[in-house]
């Protein structure tokens, strides 16, 4: 007769998930749904834009625009107000250096100028803080994104920059 396991045998076999793989299992749902409600592709909502607008000048206002996605390296020593994070899927050519596969889009304003900014970046010492920043109900967050050198080149890392608020004893 076989070997059959019984299913609180093979309950127990099941191998637990490290907390970097569960979180890269949620960012995956998130960055699916986000696509579920159009492109998330900034190329393709750039051009979407300029075929929506009212006027020939209002297209070529669009295209001269320096709105676009900027590197998050745009941000460094800048304070921000994040109001909010879109979570996206990684290009395969950045899934060697990627360590989470998946990059966000960071929306908010220059807390200096008032001037909204759209940026991008997948380092994690960023990702990480503002998707829980996120999912805890803290956007607005009001941080800057700062840098230092390793081994391996340069870590951007975010710091909190003025007061938090709703914040009962929890450290971001």
């Amino acid at each position: 007769m076989a070997n059959a396991k019984t299913p609180a045998q093979t309950a127990n076999s099941i191998t637990k998930l490290s907390p970097l793989q569960r979180l890269k299992n949620q960012l995956e749902m998130e960055a699916e749904l986000d696509a579920q409600g159009g492109s998330t592709n900034f190329m393709e909502q750039s051009i979407e834009e300029m075929l929506l607008a009212d006027t020939f000048e209002q297209t070529m206002e669009l295209a001269a625009s320096d709105a676009g996605l900027a590197n998050g390296k745009t941000l460094i020593n800048k304070g921000i107000r994040v109001t909010e994070i879109q979570v996206v899927k990684s290009d395969d050519k950045y899934s060697d250096s990627s360590p989470l596969g998946y990059y966000e889009r960071v929306i908010g304003t220059y807390r200096n100028t008032g001037k909204d900014f759209i940026a991008a970046t997948g380092a994690p010492k960023v990702v990480i803080p503002l998707w829980r920043a996120r999912n805890e109900n803290r956007l607005p967050l009001d941080c800057v994104v700062r840098e230092r050198e390793v081994g391996s080149g340069t870590m951007l890392y975010l710091e909190l920059d003025g007061p938090i608020t709703g914040v009962t004893g929890a450290i971001l």
